[in-house]
């Protein structure tokens, strides 16, 4: 793919693919923030206070490598997919509206979290290239990238889709504070591997995993995380449809 046509496609990009921009781009703070906290957790062997400051510098950078190249090489394929896959609902689905609008919304959080999740994946690769030493080993901490990395794109692609539909800004701002708030309460609900109840909410666990030095938590069961951003997106899709079917109500 040559650089005039990723060109033409970002400047094409339609108003609902900004999502997947800042979908992608909402990963930077909670990737950087966990490689740093790994990073501290586990200094190099022999390394004094003085390389920590470089340390710190190649894990920040193999992660805007991370996600520069899941932007580049990402946004064209998951555009083109966007586009074919409305379509076809849109012919598939005739004059059902409501319908379109549900398959809209879950496009863009879907693919949405797929760029975001690659693009987590890319800066824990990139920070183990740029930084020897400084990768992540411990599963429950890929675990709690992975995790924070699909809420928030999928939050930040479906809150774009909400205000582009609803045509008023302030609907994808609480689309984003209301999404990411449900998803806490629907993910703080999901059993652990150990089988009991405990609170496993992904920013709480990402804000004190870098603050108070917490260690993740036990990994989950492989099917919590898309249970829980299944629940969410089926949640927040269902609401845009019936604002949207509100807004076209004649008075």
């Amino acid at each position: 793919m040559n650089g005039r046509l990723l060109l033409t496609e970002i400047r094409h990009l339609p108003r609902t693919g900004l999502g997947i921009w800042l979908g992608a781009l909402s990963v930077a703070g909670p990737v950087c923030f966990a490689a740093l906290a790994a990073e501290r957790h586990r200094p190099l062997p022999g390394a004094n206070a003085t390389a920590q400051p470089l340390q710190l510098a190649a894990t920040l950078a193999g992660c805007g490598i991370g996600i520069c190249a899941a932007l580049l090489l990402g946004t064209p394929i998951v555009t083109d997919a966007y586009r074919r896959g409305t379509a076809a609902l849109a012919f598939l689905a005739a004059k059902r509206r409501a319908f379109v609008v549900l398959a809209q919304i879950a496009a863009v959080a879907l693919y949405s979290a797929v760029l975001g999740a690659f693009a987590g994946w890319l800066c824990v690769a990139a920070t183990a290239v740029v930084g020897p030493g400084t990768e992540i080993a411990d599963p429950a901490e890929l675990q709690l990238i992975s995790d924070v990395s699909l809420v928030y794109a999928a939050a930040g692609g479906s809150a774009a889709a909400v205000g582009h539909l609803v045509r008023r800004p302030v609907a994808a701002v609480g689309c984003v504070v209301a999404y990411l708030a449900f998803g806490e309460l629907v993910s703080s609900r999901l059993p652990y591997a150990g089988g009991h109840l405990a609170p496993r909410m992904p920013l709480h666990s990402a804000w004190g995993f870098v603050i108070e030095g917490r260690r993740p938590p036990v990994p989950t069961p492989y099917w919590a995380a898309p249970l829980s951003l299944l629940l969410v997106t089926l949640a927040f899709t269902s609401a845009a449809v019936v604002v949207t079917e509100l807004r076209d109500i004649e008075p």
